[in-house]
């Protein structure tokens, strides 16, 4: 794998990945989903003697179902946004015991589970914020590409709007007819 060495990813994540210069390749030829939100089996018909950038918003599971390990392995949040992450999980967890009359014994902390809530609308980056939420044993997420890393990164279970756009919209186009091909199997719709 190859990422662009100026990409904000690079940043952010501990990525095992070549990083190279943005004209790495004398002629790229750069392949485009038909829909934000569902699987196009067209992009993974490469000519092996073709370079290739894929194009945004791949936002199907079924891409990488077969790398889903791998994948979360590469987006291991670094070290100075894990640490913000954690100093606010464990601020959560003191404020918690404090309001707890009967938090008697220590080894009960590690039976805490955390489950993270999507809002647009917190106060850190949005780094630290995806850290937090990819941090939680489960999730809640709302409708867009930042939830559903953050629901996907955690694991555990997820819970999401089953309905996520109005039918015949634009943006209802851009999904599967069932949203199966966007949701990851196993989260949970709710109406």
């Amino acid at each position: 794998m190859a990422v662009i060495k100026n990409r904000m990813l690079n940043y952010i994540f501990e990525l095992d990945a070549t990083k190279v210069d943005e004209c790495a390749c004398a002629k790229i030829t750069r392949l485009d989903p038909k829909w934000c939100c569902a699987y196009d089996d067209t992009l993974l018909r490469f000519k092996p003697e073709t370079n290739y950038q894929l194009g945004n918003y791949l936002q199907s599971w079924k891409y990488f179902h077969n790398h889903t390990a791998d994948i979360r392995r590469q987006f291991t949040f670094n070290n100075s946004t894990a640490a913000k992450a954690l100093a606010f999980l464990n601020g959560v967890m003191d404020k918690y015991k404090e309001r707890t009359s009967d938090w008697s014994n220590s080894a009960d902390i590690e039976n805490i589970t955390f489950v993270g809530v999507h809002v647009r609308r917190v106060g850190n980056s949005p780094e630290v914020d995806m850290c937090i939420l990819s941090s939680c044993n489960h999730s809640i997420m709302t409708v867009g590409t930042f939830g559903w890393w953050a629901s996907f990164l955690a694991g555990g279970e997820t819970v999401h709007y089953k309905h996520l756009a109005r039918k015949g919209s634009i943006l209802r186009k851009q999904y599967s007819s069932d949203y199966k091909d966007y949701f990851y199997p196993g989260w949970i719709g709710m109406d």
